[in-house]
């Protein structure tokens, strides 16, 4: 799996992608929820590319965008270990925000609280973190659509681990 998360927007088609690895034949796709497209490496059971259609009209409609999955973050190459998402819950949806005024996008494991603290881990990402375990509950990505337009990737040094929430599971 990558050290490092990729966001990509394709504003033409209104399309955002969040990847840990590229897109490969073998993954198992499915539709998490109307629209929002998950490829889940078959092995692990590990959601490694999610792509939400209508993502910009979707903001501008809600104000945000929830997905049913469960999420753990790491700095990457910190050498922390990152526990099993199957024995972890982020309350079972991590939650995209755009700030339009700051041209940030947040990801939410848990909202920001006020004992949360905040640290810079590159020049245009901060991490939100819980103060008694340290774990990263939430993201911010500065200058977002700024650096959209001009690289037309964002790729973060943030390990991630994604799996359908519980709440997403159905039995057959």
């Amino acid at each position: 799996m990558g050290e490092e998360l990729t966001f990509e927007y394709q504003q033409d088609a209104d399309i955002l992608v969040i990847a840990q690895c590229p897109s490969y034949i073998g993954q198992d796709e499915d539709e998490t929820d109307d629209l929002v497209c998950a490829r889940t490496n078959l092995s692990t059971g590990e959601i490694e590319y999610i792509e939400i259609v209508f993502f910009e009209s979707r903001l501008k409609r809600a104000g945000e965008v929830v997905l049913p999955v469960e999420a753990k973050f790491s700095v990457a190459g910190s050498g922390a270990p990152v526990e099993s998402a199957r024995n972890y819950t982020s309350g079972g949806s991590l939650i995209l925000k755009y700030d339009q005024p700051t041209d940030s996008l947040n990801l939410y494991k848990a909202r920001p609280y006020p004992e949360q603290r905040f640290c810079l881990i590159t020049n245009d990402l901060y991490a939100g973190m819980d103060p008694v375990t340290g774990d990263i509950e939430s993201l911010v990505i500065c200058s977002f659509k700024a650096r959209m337009e001009k690289d037309g990737e964002i790729v973060v040094p943030i390990k991630a681990t994604f799996f359908p929430a519980k709440s997403a599971i159905t039995a057959d």
